[in-house]
């Protein structure tokens, strides 16, 4: 075996072992994974990770937004990722989705663009976690909050009414 030859096994060996961490990383770091077309008109592939229902590579989702995103809030998500397009930027929003239980939860969704050699956006890889029990836990204390302040405002027109 030649000194070329060995460069170039060694080569392919490297990029082996680092898309295999690549996939170990993914694996390991995320609810969902998904990649999406320049222009988000298509969802290529989602592994939702048992949170939201999964689009095999082999049956890419044109509808996604419909599948995915509840009605009241597709103009948000939709403006978000027009904003991505338009200056080319990663898409980052929590936002609310159907999951695959059919109920509607919290994800934090960000997806990086893939530019081309040109600066083009060649596709979307994106990553989304559950945030719904921590959106949850924020409303039930932003309500407690609210019953407080009630409650302590009623005890001071008490103190009020008792010193008058």
């Amino acid at each position: 075996m030649n000194d070329q030859t060995k460069g170039a096994a060694s080569v392919a060996r490297r990029l082996r072992e680092s898309e295999a961490r690549l996939r170990l990383l993914t694996e390991a770091s995320s609810d969902v994974l998904y990649r999406m077309s320049p222009d988000w008109g298509e969802m290529k592939e989602l592994d939702g990770g048992g949170f939201l229902p999964s689009t095999p590579l082999s049956e890419p989702n044109r509808s996604w937004l419909l599948s995915y995103i509840p009605e009241s809030d597709q103009g948000a998500v939709t403006a978000a990722i027009d904003e991505a397009i338009r200056l080319k930027r990663t898409f980052d929003l929590e936002h609310r989705v159907v999951r695959a239980d059919g109920g509607v939860g919290w994800t934090a969704s960000r997806a990086v663009p893939l530019l081309s050699s040109a600066g083009e956006i060649v596709e979307r890889f994106g990553a989304a976690n559950d945030i719904t029990a921590r959106r949850e836990a924020v409303a039930r204390l932003r309500e407690s909050e609210v019953k407080l302040r009630e409650f302590n405002a009623t005890l001071e027109q008490q103190v009020a009414d008792r010193t008058a």
